[in-house]
């Protein structure tokens, strides 16, 4: 299977037949309707579990707001839709939902990679520790209870 055939089950509704399993929490789907076909275009997994994640040093982020946290597990949009604001705007629904929704205060996250710490920290996202490898970068956002739909 070549990486082209590999990304063509992502074009799939079916995240078992990609064999992905929701975690915990709230799962955000992103589609793009075409006539009658229904295609994922990106997707958030979340997992209610936050301030749970080893071998992070929590720096000087409060221990109560990542008990709080909902973490932020998978963010994935199809690379022919990247660049074009649908992580922004997935992004964006989900911690408007989960504030709204969730009794968590904050919403939590792993960047691995210069460009997703690049993406997270516009929309609005803090640094709240490293990881020992230097590229892993946890970060926080607290929610806006207050201006949740």
């Amino acid at each position: 299977m070549n990486e082209d055939d590999e990304m063509d089950n992502f074009w799939t509704l079916d995240l078992l037949a990609r064999k992905e399993i929701p975690v915990s929490g709230p799962l955000y789907v992103a589609l793009y309707i075409q006539e009658d076909r229904r295609m994922v275009i990106g997707y958030i997994d979340c997992a209610d579990n936050g301030g749970k994640l080893p071998r992070i040093t929590r720096g000087g982020w409060d221990a109560a707001w990542l008990s709080q946290s909902m973490e932020i597990s998978r963010v994935w949009t199809h690379k022919t839709w990247r660049g074009k604001g649908v992580g922004g705007a997935m992004l964006g629904f989900a911690l408007r939902d989960i504030a709204a929704y969730t009794p968590s205060t904050h919403a939590m996250l792993v960047a691995r990679a210069a460009n997703a710490i690049r993406i997270y920290a516009k929309a609005g996202f803090v640094p709240v520790g490293r990881s020992y490898a230097s590229d892993t970068c946890m970060m926080g956002i607290e929610l806006r209870k207050d201006s949740a739909h």
